[in-house]
């Protein structure tokens, strides 16, 4: 029993320290200086009819790696949160008022998680590219620990900071180490049956 117990606080502890080094260490795009040919940027949830401040500090972050011309395209990834929005697609829209080209402009609108948006972006994101992932600070890590993961790695750049005040900070960094732990068990069983040749009867939900 003692055991098992050391061994949760220890898990609990790696999660608390992986959203410590996403929040405090990542560098942020402004100061990207090598070019990419994509930058990915992950949504951060959606309204019926429009995107959340969240999500569009981070468009407006991949908008200006583009313009500052560190990416030539830009994709975007959110998935259906409410019925009958397309987040992806709303992040594509913004992305192109903003003056990217449509031509410059991938998106998916299905992913509902960070693995998700990893998972169903690959079609997106042919191997032998160089990527940034876009998102928040504290989301940072677990977003390039997610397209590692999937196959296809990315380095991290950040917009300027989290949105909110500070109670919802500390809410949100506390919802990311829950994600952390519930995350890297999904992602090790989706991988095991893979290798087993059953990854295409894993549901995906289990990823949601």
């Amino acid at each position: 029993m003692r055991t098992a117990l050391r061994l949760a606080v220890a898990y609990v502890a790696l999660c608390v320290l992986l959203t410590a080094i996403s929040q405090l260490a990542l560098p942020a795009c402004s100061t990207m200086t090598t070019p990419r040919d994509v930058a990915i940027v992950l949504g951060g949830g959606s309204a019926p009819d429009r995107l959340t401040p969240d999500t569009t500090m981070r468009v407006a972050a991949g908008v200006e790696l583009y313009r500052n011309g560190r990416v030539n395209r830009l994709h975007m990834t959110c998935g259906n949160t409410h019925p009958g929005t397309r987040p992806g697609r709303l992040m594509a829209e913004a992305a192109i008022r903003a003056g990217v080209p449509p031509t410059a402009v991938t998106w998916e609108g299905q992913s509902l998680s960070t693995l998700q948006n990893a998972l169903f972006s690959r079609p997106d994101l042919p191997r032998g590219e160089t990527r940034f992932v876009v998102t928040e600070p504290f989301h940072g890590l677990r977003g390039a620990a997610s397209l590692a993961w999937a196959g296809r790695p990315a380095a991290v750049c950040t917009t300027s900071e989290t949105s909110g005040t500070p109670t919802r900070k500390a809410k949100v960094l506390l919802r990311e180490v829950a994600a952390w732990a519930v995350n890297i068990p999904r992602a090790i069983a989706f991988s095991i049956a893979s290798a087993l040749g059953l990854g295409g009867v894993f549901p995906d939900i289990l990823l949601a």
